[in-house]
């Protein structure tokens, strides 16, 4: 009786191993058809424009090759290290890099201002939507050389955490930032070195934080980007086919004048 006990036991324990095994494989097909959807043609040649268009704003932004290249290469460290968007890190060095330069400072510090930014969002919990309103708020802030108005609030509303790095680098209270703000005194030469001064403590703060799906999706994309993109510069793929594109957009006139005609003398011959 034992043994036939423990027989049903292992075959019970076999089939429960089969159905798990079944399930696990489920999934992993369904991941692998998520990823190929994702990765289809359609996606690939979008992902190959917005590489081409991220580098072109960000050698505009550089002084040099070398600073592109190097500028380029933490950027995707950073976009790596803390599963945000390259394209949202890439897009705040563009657009703060000419004013912080004004102001004297260098892309070691506007790529440092970048990661801070970035670092304090993900630890934040801000959304897409809302990492990228407040990129593009706080870029404009640079731009004018103070933080305040729209600007702050967009900051304070979905970046907690670099409000209170902020304030932290400033050795203020945090309510008091918005009397600061409202006052205009929330300058350039303030925030950069504020933000910077906390960058050590907001890489250990984030370390510290468990890996999130979302930030392993993001990951996945940044270097699936960054391979498609490297793929068409070497290969100009989809620069030919926005050549056949752009000659097919030039015939579609002539196209649709040939349709309509033989549409017409169908039409003639059926009630004809």
């Amino acid at each position: 009786r034992q043994a036939a006990a423990a027989a049903r036991e292992q075959r019970r324990a076999l089939a429960e191993l089969n159905s798990q095994l079944t399930e696990i494989r489920g999934s992993a097909v369904g991941m692998a058809g998520a990823f190929a959807g994702a990765f289809a043609s359609g996606h690939l040649i979008s992902l190959a424009d917005e590489w081409s268009s991220v580098n072109a704003r960000l050698k505009q932004a550089s002084q040099s090759s070398d600073e592109f290249s190097s500028s380029q290469k933490v950027l995707m460290d950073i976009s790596q290290r803390t599963g945000t968007a390259f394209s949202d890190n890439a897009a705040l060095f563009a657009r703060s890099a000419a004013s912080m330069r004004e102001y004297g400072y260098s892309a070691g510090d506007v790529l440092k201002v970048t990661e801070a930014i970035s670092t304090g969002l993900k630890i934040s919990g801000a959304s897409t939507a809302e990492a990228g309103s407040v990129i593009t708020q706080f870029s404009q802030a640079l731009a004018q050389g103070v933080l305040r108005g729209e600007e702050f609030n967009s900051v304070n509303e979905s970046g907690d955490r670099i409000v209170r790095a902020l304030a932290a680098g400033m050795g203020v209270a945090r309510k008091d930032l918005k009397a600061m703000a409202d006052d205009g005194k929330l300058t350039a030469d303030k925030v950069v070195p504020a933000l910077i001064s906390q960058l050590g403590i907001l890489r250990d703060e984030y370390a510290a934080m468990p890996e999130t799906v979302s930030s392993s999706i993001t990951k996945v994309e940044n270097a699936f980007m960054a391979w498609v993109g490297g793929a068409n510069e070497a290969s100009g793929v989809t620069k030919t086919l926005s050549g056949m594109l752009n000659g097919v957009a030039g015939q579609i006139d002539n196209v649709a004048t040939a349709v309509g005609a033989l549409v017409a003398v169908g039409v003639a011959r059926y009630f004809g």
